[in-house]
């Protein structure tokens, strides 16, 4: 029916400022990237148990992620970025367009300290406004304005 369910007051808050995104959002099917392969898999475990979905990316899509990102990062959903998130103005955008272009793919979500997405905040901004899909990001710093982001149709956590 379209429902979101939400199991805590706290839950019902985070819906309702994710709906503030509006028609970007338009499912769960989520791709991750994170500086952390660890912390990329804790993610894609915690969005499993709550009944989304974590769909193994396309071989083409992969193939393109591998050739952004040096040595042997997984690729495969979730993305392990690596801290070379910040060291090419093209990379984490190309990354970004990379992951959210599989039809079965309806939201990215980024994961990154705060030193990370204040370098890079410029290219996700830039990657957000060329994609009709959501894009949220998790600072783990909360050094990023999330009415700056949330007007460019960002969501931060």
């Amino acid at each position: 029916a379209g429902v979101a369910r939400a199991g805590s007051l706290a839950e019902l808050a985070d819906l309702a400022y994710l709906h503030q995104l509006g028609s970007k959002l338009a499912g769960s099917n989520a791709a991750i990237m994170s500086i952390s392969g660890a912390a990329g898999a804790i993610l894609a475990d915690a969005l499993s148990l709550a009944g989304a979905e974590v769909p193994t990316l396309p071989a083409d899509v992969q193939a393109g992620l591998a050739a952004q990102i040096p040595g042997q990062s997984m690729v495969t959903n979730p993305v392990d970025l690596t801290g070379n998130m910040v060291n090419s103005d093209d990379f984490l955008r190309e990354c970004i367009r990379l992951a959210l272009s599989p039809d079965d793919v309806d939201l990215l979500l980024l994961y990154t300290p705060g030193y990370f997405i204040k370098r890079a905040i410029g290219r996700v901004e830039s990657a957000a406004a060329a994609s009709d899909k959501a894009i949220i990001v998790i600072d783990t710093f909360a050094e990023t304005d999330r009415d700056v982001l949330a007007a460019k149709g960002i969501g931060l956590f």
